[in-house]
């Protein structure tokens, strides 16, 4: 019998931290999956009038209020090719028991990220994007940029 099946996580398991995958204009990037409550397709959002630029607005989930967030608006990140496409995805995080939404362009994938494969990221890296990464990740032919949802989502309360 493995210590898995008696409620004892294995060794891999140990070494491994779930990863939701997404692309922010080209910027592609993670957050670990623990932080995540839910994943939301194109939403209808409304306004909301003097809130910060990156606040896209609110929405209504089964009754709760929930803030937008445009993440490439509040990383500040230029778009690939140079033309505004809206966000088609919203991912529900819990923040201190209440869920903030953060609008991204695309869902890649969800899979479970080997420890050993993270990186502090560079420090040129970091100067860009302040203190809003936690790691890099090292996929196959691709770097992932694990964001930190306490740094991204504490700077300016919403």
């Amino acid at each position: 019998m493995s210590s898995s099946t008696l409620g004892v996580p294995s060794d891999a398991e140990v070494n491994q931290i779930e990863l939701v995958i997404f692309k922010v204009a080209g910027l592609l990037c993670g957050l670990e999956a623990l932080n995540v409550r839910e994943i939301l397709k194109s939403q209808k959002v409304t306004p909301v009038y003097h809130a910060p630029d990156y606040v896209l607005g609110v929405i209504n989930l089964r009754g709760d209020i929930v803030t937008i967030l445009d993440l490439q608006t509040k990383l500040d990140i230029e778009s690939e090719d140079g033309e505004e496409t809206p966000p088609m995805n919203v991912i529900i995080v819990d923040w201190w028991g209440e869920n903030v939404g953060l609008a991204v362009h695309q869902i890649l994938d969800i899979l479970q990220a080997q420890k050993a494969h993270f990186e502090a990221p560079p420090s040129n890296l970091t100067a860009l994007l302040g203190d809003y990464l936690t790691h890099v990740y090292k996929m196959t032919g691709k770097l992932v940029s694990v964001l930190n949802i306490e740094r991204l989502l504490e700077l300016e309360s919403v």
